[in-house]
């Protein structure tokens, strides 16, 4: 009995200060998720469970969440192209849609594409083959000038850039002037996740709550 209601108290404690570690997340099952993105270009919504670009053609498409002051932290998303010759990936140090980072899918390549300035420069790719209308797993760690690239669980690259040194973060997409959207759009993204130094969690409890909870639970166990 008392082995017992040792463990019951771990695991509450242990409980308690989990949801405080969790990340940011957005699983886009809710219309309200929305208002904590911007747009800054494309038409952006939250439809069918998940973030889509309806509406728009041409590029860079890019919808951003959180602060401009953000530096090291790690994104991941699951992403896919809907129509062929789009482009879709995580955008980072987002400062506007002329200066940011992409990690991105384009053309039969994984891309690295630096806008700084409004000029656009594919600072790394690797050829692989475009797969349409299946979710794909991207990840970016970004630390200082240094990020690390992920897709598929597979760490592809390490990749250095100075130019940009904080911003928002988000999802980028393109789909090539002409081509007709379907009712899903050019680009699906779900279960965008970020962690970081002052990036809060998704569902952060205050102290007093987390001890309320915490005491109460602990009672009863002993009981």
């Amino acid at each position: 009995m008392k082995s017992t209601m040792i463990m019951s108290i771990f695991l509450i404690f242990t409980f308690s200060f989990s949801v405080n570690l969790q990340a940011l997340n957005y699983d886009f099952e809710k219309d309200a998720q929305m208002k904590d993105w911007t747009s800054l270009r494309g038409t952006w919504e939250v439809k069918d469970g998940a973030l889509r670009e309806t509406a728009d053609a041409g590029g860079p498409l890019v919808v951003v969440m959180g602060k401009e002051d953000w530096t090291d932290y790690t994104i991941t998303a699951t992403i896919q192209g809907l129509i062929g010759d789009a482009d879709w990936g995580i955008a980072f140090r987002v400062q506007d849609v002329n200066n940011h980072y992409s990690w991105q899918f384009c053309n039969g390549n994984l891309m690295l594409v630096t806008y700084v300035g409004g000029a656009r420069t594919e600072a790394f790719n690797q050829a692989q083959g475009e797969v349409l209308n299946e979710w794909q797993d991207f990840k970016v760690e970004a630390k200082g000038n240094t990020f690390d690239l992920y897709w598929q669980g597979n760490k592809i690259t390490t990749f250095k850039h100075d130019a940009l040194e904080s911003g928002q973060i988000g999802i980028f997409g393109w789909v090539n002037s002409g081509l007709v959207l379907g009712a899903g759009g050019g680009v699906a993204a779900e279960d965008f996740t970020a962690e970081g130094p002052g990036i809060p969690s998704s569902q952060a409890v205050s102290p007093n709550q987390k001890l309320t909870v915490t005491w109460g639970a602990i009672k009863t166990a002993i009981k």
